[in-house]
């Protein structure tokens, strides 16, 4: 019987190493030394053991395919594994599409593996009060986040939720969560080219604090993001790869594995993931009771995979030209060619840093942030933008202006190149970099 909401919170509320023991078929810790000389052996002794009842994880399909739709489930939250590196682990985004999303690491996976070992399963209801409610945890660290933004601005969780330990194994992803999706003849190696294309990571000022009208808490929420419709079928297809217990499986982890032909870390061993991608179909189609070949195949269409074959209507975006290199050929420069290779000699070094410098909470981002948080017409007080980066930011005065002498330096010539021009108290953005500066940053 699936669980409504209350029921499903006390599951994910319990932490019981015994049960974890006997339910998620994980053995005695550590394990018992053992020695597999093929994929199969390691598939039939270590991995088939580990893999949920095929009843529950077709349950969770069914339960994931009504989530994912949009006549079924209004304003659903998708949790996206993205964004660790940039700070932005369990920062909440509500789309103008009727969806948000929130960036997490791998903690919601290995918490959703927890739950179907232990033959949980929700109603479609409870499921989806759980993510709205913001009770789905977004990182293995929980309340121990250092990055004082990730911190102070995170949603989620609500609740107290122990974290999702898998004693000396690691959840292996089948197909790549963050690479190779294709859909309408294109193809996109990185999820990150959808992230920079779509949606940017977005300034501190960005989130702000709301109240949550069922409960009174207060929490912080980044409105009204506009997005393309086209989107949604790309931020699905990274939800469903990243949750979907067809997806992935047990193994030790790298600590525990001595090899001489696969990889350290066995759990991204390309022979070993195209292996058990044929084995875990086969596994959960055999399921004929519960309609497990279908689902699956429905599983395969939603995730967005490239074709065994490839169409001639594929976008690769490839440009090809005669090499300099060849024998017979000298390489010339047209009068054309020399003017625009000087020019991109004397470009500002800042130019070809801004859009990396937007995405990410370096010391140069926190300064470029401070000024477009006291900017007014175009001018920056810098006595208030260093008192923005120590109290905000945490920024100590000495690193500010560390960072300041490179970013108003007299002339471009600090590795990184000049920002601002100084005049006094008065701060502006250098005229050469602008434009690009305000289109990434304001």
């Amino acid at each position: 019987m699936a669980l409504d909401y209350d029921e499903f919170i006390a599951k994910l509320e319990v932490e019981d190493k015994e049960l974890d023991k006997t339910e998620m078929k994980i053995s005695e810790i550590p394990f018992q030394t053992e020695e597999m000389k093929t994929l199969e052996e390691f598939w039939e002794n270590f991995i088939a053991k580990r893999l949920p009842d095929t009843k529950v994880a077709i349950a969770w399909h069914k339960l994931l395919m009504n989530y994912v739709d949009e006549d079924k489930v209004k304003n659903p939250v998708f949790l996206l594994r993205y964004g660790a590196q940039e700070g932005r682990r369990g920062l909440l985004t509500q789309t103008t599409k009727n969806y948000s999303f929130v960036y997490a690491d791998n903690e919601p996976a290995a918490c959703h593996y927890k739950l179907i070992m232990r033959g949980c399963v929700p109603t479609l209801e409870a499921l989806t009060e759980t993510y709205q409610k913001r009770n789905f945890p977004p990182t293995a660290y929980q309340n121990k986040v250092k990055d004082n933004f990730e911190k102070n601005f995170r949603s989620v969780p609500n609740i107290e939720i122990p974290q999702a330990y898998l004693y000396g194994c690691k959840l292996a992803h089948i197909f790549d969560v963050g690479k190779n999706y294709y859909s309408d003849s294109r193809y996109v190696k990185e999820f990150k080219t959808i992230v920079d294309e779509n949606f940017n990571f977005g300034r501190e000022n960005d989130w702000k604090e709301v109240t949550d009208e069922s409960t009174g808490e207060k929490y912080y929420l980044r409105q009204n993001f506009s997005i393309d419709d086209n989107v949604r079928k790309w931020i699905v297809a990274e939800f469903l790869r990243f949750v979907h217990p067809f997806n992935y499986f047990l193994v030790p982890n790298k600590d525990c594995v001595i090899s001489t032909l696969l990889k350290k870390d066995i759990g991204e061993e390309p022979l070993l993931l195209n292996f058990v991608s044929k084995k875990i179909r086969e596994y959960y189609s055999a399921d004929k009771e519960n309609d497990g070949e279908k689902c699956y195949t429905e599983f395969l269409e939603k995730i967005l995979l490239i074709p065994d074959i490839p169409t001639g209507e594929m976008t690769i975006d490839l440009e090809y030209k005669s090499s300099p290199q060849i024998k017979g050929l000298k390489k010339t420069k047209t009068p054309s060619q020399k003017t625009n290779l000087e020019q991109n000699e004397k470009a500002p070094k800042a130019l070809a840093k801004i859009e990396k410098w937007s995405k990410v909470d370096s010391n140069i981002s926190k300064v470029i942030r401070a000024f477009f948080a006291v900017e007014e017409n175009g001018f920056a007080s810098y006595s208030a933008m260093e008192k923005f980066c120590i109290e905000k930011f945490e920024m100590s005065a000495k690193s500010f202006k560390n960072k300041c002498s490179q970013l108003m330096c007299e002339k471009d010539t600090s590795d990184d190149g000049k920002v601002f021009d100084k005049n006094g108290d008065d701060v502006t953005v250098w005229k050469p970099i602008k434009e690009k500066l305000y289109k990434h940053f304001q």
